[in-house]
Order: C-alpha cells, then sequence, then structure tokens
C-alpha cells in the first residue's frame, strides 16, 4: 500500500516588512461591524487610534507582517520558494495550491459552506470549494468527493458552477446556491451517481464540494506554477478554497493522488492578503500600498495579515508508519454547544472585494476549541496518543488565541508552534510556512523537528471550517 510521505518542503516571504509604525502612521482606523442591505460597510462611530503597544495587545503580539510588491503575485512566491529546493519539477506529477487571494478570491467563505447551511446538513463535516482548468472544476471535485466516499461512507454532494466573472454577492449564494450551478451530483456510500434531488435526505451528506472552471480573471494558480516552474508532466493542476484551513484540505487532497497514483505532488499554501484588506477606505483592492491614497480611515483588523508562501513536496512509501498517517475535518455552520450560526458572517470577502472580519473574537474562541478537538481526533485517528505528538503546528490566527491553545492542549513546553509575531496571519500559508520553518530553522523558542517525529498540523478558517494532518517525518 502506497503513503503519502513529505520528501521536500520550502518557504518564503516578500522582503517587505510592514511593522507596527506602518499602521500608527496610518491613524485613525474605522472598526468594521457589518454590511447593510447593499452591501456597503457599516462601521462603528469611534474611531481608534492605534500605537504599537495596542497593536501588540489586540493581535496578540504581531510586530511585523510582510508585504508582496504591487506587481508580485502568489504564483511568484511559490516560484521563489520552490526555486531554493533541488527538486527536478519534471518529477511532479501533480500540483495543488491552496489560496483564496490569486487574482483576488471571488467568494470565501467556500460556496460548500453556504450550500451547507442552505440545506440544513448537520451531518456535514467537509466543505471545499476547488478551481481547476479547462473545464475540470467538476470532474475534479467528483474525483476527490469518490476517493472521499471510499474512506468516510457518507454520501458527499458534488456541485459544478460556471466560469465566474465576477465577485459573487454573499446574499446571492445564501439565499440560493444552486442558482448558478451547472451540474449537481450525489456519491452515494456504495459510490453509486445519482442526480441532486431537493428530497434528498440532507442528514445523511458527509460532505460537499463544489468545482469551479476558474477564477475571474481566467487563470488558475496551480496551472500558473507549473508554468513557471516548468513541471510539464504535472497532470493533477487544482485550487483549493477553504480560506485559512486551506492548506489542510489541500494535504488531504494531494495526499489522495500520491496513494492512488504513486505520482509526487507539490502542495503549496499561498497567500496575499494585503491586497484586499482595507488599510484605507475608498481604494481598490490589489494595491498593498492603498494606505497612502485613501479616503476614509481603513479597516483596524487590517494590521492582523500578511503575506508568504509554504510548500511540502509528497511522494509514495511503503511504509505506513510514515507520511500523512490520518486526516481529520469539521465544517461548524451548526457549531454543537457553540450556537447556530446560520446567518451569521464571521469572516467574508465584501461585495468590494475586502476581507471583513466582523466577528474577530467569535472566531478565536471557536478556532481554540475546534482545532484542540480536530488535534485529538486526528491522533486517535492513527491510532496514537498526545504523547506521541512532537509538534502542533496550527494556524496562526491570533497571539493571545495560540496561548490558550497552548495551555489547553497539552502541559508540556514548546509543544506548540507560534511565529505570528513576524509572520501574521497568512491564511492559508502559515500552516505550510511554520512547518517547513520548524524542519530548519526554527522561530525563537521554538523546537525544531526531524525524522521520525510526528508533527500534527491543525486549522480553522471561514465558513467556519477546518482540518487536521497527522504527519510523521
Amino acid at each position: 500500500m502506497v503513503n503519502p510521505e513529505v520528501i521536500r518542503h520550502g518557504r518564503y516571504v516578500p522582503p517587505k516588512v510592514l511593522n507596527n509604525e506602518f499602521f500608527t502612521r496610518a491613524n485613525p482606523h474605522q472598526s468594521y461591524l457589518g454590511h447593510d442591505k447593499d452591501g456597503n460597510p457599516i462601521f462603528a462611530q469611534d474611531l481608534v487610534e492605534l500605537d504599537n503597544a495596542k497593536i501588540l495587545k489586540i493581535t496578540g503580539g504581531i510586530r511585523e507582517r510582510r508585504c508582496a510588491a504591487p506587481d508580485e503575485r502568489g504564483v511568484d512566491l511559490v516560484k521563489k520558494a520552490f526555486d531554493t529546493t533541488d527538486f527536478d519539477p519534471l518529477d511532479l506529477g501533480g500540483i495543488i495550491v491552496s489560496t483564496v487571494t490569486h487574482d483576488n478570491a471571488l467568494s470565501f467563505p467556500a460556496v460548500a459552506c453556504r450550500i451547507q447551511e442552505y440545506l440544513d446538513a448537520r451531518n456535514v463535516n467537509f466543505t471545499q470549494d476547488m478551481l481547476a482548468p479547462e473545464g475540470g472544476g467538476f470532474s475534479c471535485a467528483f474525483s476527490h468527493a469518490r476517493s472521499r466516499v471510499k474512506e468516510t461512507r457518507m454520501s458527499h454532494l458534488v456541485v459544478g458552477l460556471p466560469v465566474l466573472s465576477e465577485i459573487v454577492p454573499y446574499e446571492k449564494i445564501r439565499s440560493n446556491p444552486f442558482a448558478m450551478a451547472d451540474e449537481v451530483r450525489v456519491i452515494l456510500p456504495d459510490l453509486t451517481v445519482v442526480s441532486y434531488d431537493p428530497d434528498f435526505p440532507a442528514e445523511t451528506l458527509g460532505g460537499i464540494i463544489v468545482g469551479n472552471t476558474s477564477d475571474r480573471n481566467g487563470s488558475v494558480a496551480s496551472l500558473e506554477i507549473q508554468r513557471k516552474i516548468g513541471a510539464s508532466n504535472a497532470v493533477y493542476l487544482e485550487d483549493v478554497a477553504a480560506a485559512c484551513s486551506g492548506f489542510t484540505h489541500a494535504l488531504d487532497r494531494g495526499a489522495r493522488i500520491v496513494a492512488e497514483t504513486g505520482k509526487n505532488v507539490l502542495v503549496a499554501g499561498v497567500e496575499t492578503l494585503t491586497k484586499i484588506v482595507s488599510y484605507r477606505e475608498g481604494c481598490r483592492p490589489g494595491d498593498p500600498l492603498n494606505s497612502l491614497r485613501g479616503e476614509e480611515p481603513g479597516d483596524v483588523n487590517a494590521d492582523l495579515f500578511g503575506d508568504g508562501c509554504g510548500f511540502v513536496i509528497l511522494g509514495p512509501t511503503e511504509n505506513s508508519r510514515k507520511g500523512i498517517l490520518a486526516t481529520e475535518f469539521r465544517s461548524d455552520v451548526f457549531a454543537p454547544n457553540e450556537g447556530d450560526m446560520r446567518g451569521v458572517d464571521l469572516i467574508y470577502l465584501d461585495k468590494q472585494g475586502f476581507l471583513r472580519m466582523p466577528g474577530g473574537s467569535q472566531v478565536r474562541k471557536r478556532a481554540v476549541r475546534g482545532m484542540i478537538d480536530l488535534a485529538h481526533k486526528v491522533v486517535g485517528k492513527a491510532d496514537l496518543t498526545k504523547d506521541d505528538v512532537s509538534l502542533y503546528c496550527p494556524h496562526q490566527f491570533n497571539g493571545d488565541g495560540l496561548a490558550s491553545l497552548a495551555r489547553r492542549i497539552d502541559p508540556r513546553p514548546n509543544i506548540v508552534y507560534v511565529n505570528i509575531q513576524v509572520t501574521a496571519n497568512m491564511s492559508s500559508a502559515t500552516g505550510a510556512y511554520a512547518f517547513s520553518e520548524a524542519q530548519d530553522s526554527p522561530y525563537g523558542d521554538n523546537k525544531r523537528v526531524g525524522e521520525g517525529d510526528l508533527v500534527v498540523l491543525m486549522d480553522i478558517g471561514a465558513g467556519l471550517a477546518g482540518g487536521a494532518v497527522a504527519v510523521r517525518l
């Protein structure tokens, strides 16, 4: 039996640093509360004056974050990271990229999360959007769903969307996410495929995967990376859109391709969030220096985010106790004991294309509980105990939240990797970057991991969707 193991890793952040002084020079800032019926932003009346101490307190210790150049895109970051390895790109059979910022995202949370909400599908624990070139979005989603049905023995809904030419209004997705669909199928536990019927029992669904042909600029990050690095033999080219939980979802997809084909697969998490946060209102997304030209105060949450990427290359091994041992996922639209989240927008892309996070404090609480739960479950799924874990590598979402997670998940010192102080929150790139960094030059007091160590990666993002992966190096 073929098992996917990590055979290479790498990372890259842009050289430009935005320290906390950058945000104090841009004072004052606004607290985003939500949007009106037309999608226009609503802010608190009182403006916020930031200084270094206040930023450190709000973010839990972030001192700096990296910023891509105006003409630098996520695919460029991956190319620079890949160039640091000695791996022959012709030996790659696939490229899976987790990102919501490739030429700006179309929608997040994932459309799959909104379909779960729309159907009241309370037993779904896996939601993911996928993009692929040349009309392949639905087939990629179908292939992934079929693989997951084989493992979970639960029905999965597969939805195909057409090429989208503009940012999808969030209210349109919520009111009827099927309105845009080209194809809707259900893969049953016995692998029978049926057309979706509105009377289908939603409580029997275990996953929802949406396949989209392309993004609004007609490009797919994985396809562009294939061309940039010269990986002409890579036939599996897919983008995963699951926001901050994207890297674990991408690892799951990459691992299944390796197990089924024996090919090497590049799995990357990359984001250029500085292009979609509002440093100044009245500017267009896409300009990381828009704080210099804005008309109104910017979003106070802008100081939380940064740019960067990380990757692994998965290859086949016959050692069943090495590599990716288990994966675990959850989708918290109906979070047990935490309240019904239907109609609640905690993190999303607004109609102007800016990242908004009006529910930051709720997200932090759910992220801590959710990632601890995912970590314990994935370790148990691998037939191991927490004493076997060498390092937990969580999504770097907030410094205080990470400190709370570390206190609750395991009493051992330095068992949780934290580098948010100098990377900030890079969404799906944080786990990939930290996982690579921990293997050769860990930041600060973090421990180094190597051959034989068990690392648990876990994340939670918009939706709220989350994942965990247990990896033996």
